[in-house]
């Protein structure tokens, strides 16, 4: 029997992202616990402590999961694992770090997850640190009932949470969370460098949560380039809706290797890029000086006085980073919820691009996971710029194996 790890919690996470039924039905309780650490990250707060159960019910159902689940299956774990203190209706939150939350999930791995989800985790986490053959992933199917087995694999490859290739005679998977290990981000790095590639990467570095298309225009890069790194994982993308207007917007898979969670549960990549969106496109009011505004925020514990927050950052209340009220005239100010989001978001936010796109974009519907986001990139390049990108990422792939 496979014993869980920590490493397994951010598997766990992806898995219970995709949205998919084959993986509520052939991952229960990888599902569950998934669901349950989003729904504990969005209810942590740095200053707050006390909440009301309607809030919670109101996050949960912003992230998909009903009144029941949370009344019925998801309520007592928090309480049994000392995550809440529940009163009647009155909440106690007894933890304020991303890193409580990870070792809650770690523990309900322990008591809740079967072995045939274990393998799962097992094999997905041995394949974000080197080249896992198709056999081994073969056998960890075969423990699934029948109706699964011909699925999963298609599952997995098809939203990006593996990565299939070919090598000598055989078939590899290796996940797009492999680039989050330093050493392997350094070595796809050095390949890159050696195609003519690196530049994408080092802007990003530079000037972490832009746009594509703005990305695009200040490097003169192929987009579908760009997907392909996406795709990969040496970049994460995510996107966002804005009125049926698609774009993504972009980080180096580096950012924030130092934290346990490697990602911060999206939540630090979530909040610069809609802050990106409000500095291109919004359109009514765009913000001009990001680095001024969140230091205004971690001042004060609050910022802005303007139109646009009360319609552009619904996204960012509802995962718990900030608090909209609305201050007078139809203006509106945010509140900041979890300091230590918006003093990574400081930490990371350098370089400055002298594009501003004259578009005005209308009101911001939805911003997508990095799971999601990487799942939907359907690269489709010409011949010649194929040639360059995968011998690259052939090379990268090889060097790892």
């Amino acid at each position: 029997m496979i014993k869980p790890k920590e490493e397994f919690v951010s598997i766990t996470i992806d898995l219970s992202r995709l949205e998919a039924p084959l993986v509520q039905d052939a991952f229960p309780n990888i599902y569950l616990i998934g669901k349950e650490i989003d729904l504990l990250e969005c209810l942590r707060r740095t200053e707050e402590k006390e909440i009301n159960f309607e809030l919670l019910i109101y996050h949960g159902m912003a992230l998909g999961i009903s009144r029941v689940v949370i009344e019925r299956v998801m309520k007592q774990p928090f309480v049994d694992y000392k995550m809440l203190r529940i009163d009647n209706d009155e909440i106690t939150l007894l933890y304020s770090s991303s890193d409580k939350v990870y070792d809650y999930g770690l523990k309900r791995l322990e008591e809740i997850s079967t072995e045939k989800e274990l393998l799962i985790l097992d094999y997905i986490e041995r394949a974000t640190k080197k080249p896992v053959t198709e056999e081994e992933l073969g056998e960890v199917i075969d423990y699934f009932e029948r109706h699964f087995r011909e699925n999963i694999e298609i599952l997995l490859v098809e939203n990006s949470i593996l990565r299939p290739f070919d090598y000598r005679d055989g078939r590899y998977f290796i996940s797009p969370r492999m680039y989050k290990d330093e050493d392997k981000f350094r070595l796809a790095y050095e390949v890159l460098e050696d195609n003519g590639l690196v530049g994408i990467t080092d802007f990003l570095r530079d000037n972490p949560g832009n746009p594509q298309p703005v990305v695009q225009i200040h490097l003169g890069a192929d987009g579908n380039i760009i997907d392909i790194l996406n795709q990969a994982g040496i970049i994460d993308p995510m996107r966002l809706n804005v009125e049926g207007d698609v774009k993504s917007y972009l980080y180096s898979s580096d950012l924030l290797l130092n934290r346990k969670d490697k990602d911060h549960f999206d939540l630090v990549k979530m909040t610069l890029a809609n802050f990106r969106f409000g500095e291109y496109y919004s359109k009514i009011a765009k913000l001009r000086d990001l680095e001024a505004f969140f230091s205004s925020m971690l001042d004060r514990g609050y910022a802005g006085k303007a139109t646009p927050i009360g319609t552009d950052y619904k996204n960012l209340e509802l995962a718990g980073i900030v608090r909209v009220r609305k201050v007078n005239g139809g203006r509106y100010r945010f509140w900041m919820l979890k300091k230590d989001v918006i003093e990574d978001v400081l930490n990371i936010l350098k370089g400055y691009i002298p594009i501003k796109s004259s578009i005005s974009a209308g009101n911001l519907n939805d911003i997508e996971n990095i799971i999601r986001t990487r799942s939907m990139i359907r690269p489709v390049i010409d011949k010649n710029a194929q040639d360059t990108i995968i011998k690259a990422i052939r090379q990268i792939q090889e060097a790892i194996v």
